[in-house]
């Protein structure tokens, strides 16, 4: 299975956790090594009202779509 190569591109993993203030997520179909970036929402922008996994501290407004850099 070539899914989770370094030269792979975007794959989907589920939300483990989620907190106030942390979303957990499951990347244990890759080696640690090749996941490099998080993004959140990308293509289901936007979401079904009151549906999206993260919002703001008053649960008002969804987060926007982002990019995180994962550092090992």
């Amino acid at each position: 299975d070539k899914t989770c190569e370094s030269y792979s591109k975007w794959l989907p993993v589920p939300i483990i956790k989620h907190g106030f203030d942390f979303v957990l997520v499951s990347t244990s179909e890759c080696p640690a090594a090749n996941v490099t970036a998080v993004r959140y929402l990308w293509t289901d922008w936007p979401c079904k009202f009151k549906a999206c996994p993260i919002y703001s501290s008053d649960r008002l407004l969804p987060a926007p779509p982002f990019i995180v850099a994962v550092t090992h």
